[in-house]
């Protein structure tokens, strides 16, 4: 039985959660060499926090080594809501990862920790 209330009560907290605005990092590598990965957090003077609408969606670029974190409309992710896509030219590789939970464009990995913890309860129940 606990793990049913559990299990209700993380539903709903993702829910509640999915009605409030996502926030996202901004900063750019090439101004700000905490922004680059690694990200650097707790040592970054001049890096932002800011909230995006529901048809927007937490960007990260990477040109070579310059890491650009900020947020662009959905229809403008390549690899959907939850991916990354990589292009090669001859002036280097540029690849854009977008994401929508909250300051996921801090991290390398693009897989949300609720999905993880979604799955983890199903895969348990079952």
């Amino acid at each position: 039985m606990q793990l049913s209330v559990f299990t209700i009560v993380i539903l709903c907290s993702i829910c509640i959660k999915s009605v409030q605005s996502i926030e996202c990092y901004g900063c750019t590598g090439d101004s700000n060499t905490h922004c680059n990965d690694p990200f650097d957090r707790e040592n970054a003077g001049n890096i932002s926090i800011f909230s995006i609408s529901a048809d927007d969606r937490c960007l990260k670029t990477k040109v070579n080594n310059d890491v650009t974190r900020f947020a662009i409309h959905a229809d403008l992710c390549p690899a959907g809501d939850n991916g990354c896509s990589t292009k090669s030219n001859s002036e280097g590789e540029i690849t854009m990862c977008c994401c929508n939970s909250d300051l996921c464009n801090g991290s390398s990995s693009f897989f949300s920790v609720v999905s993880v913890l979604i799955l983890s309860i199903f895969g348990y129940i079952v």
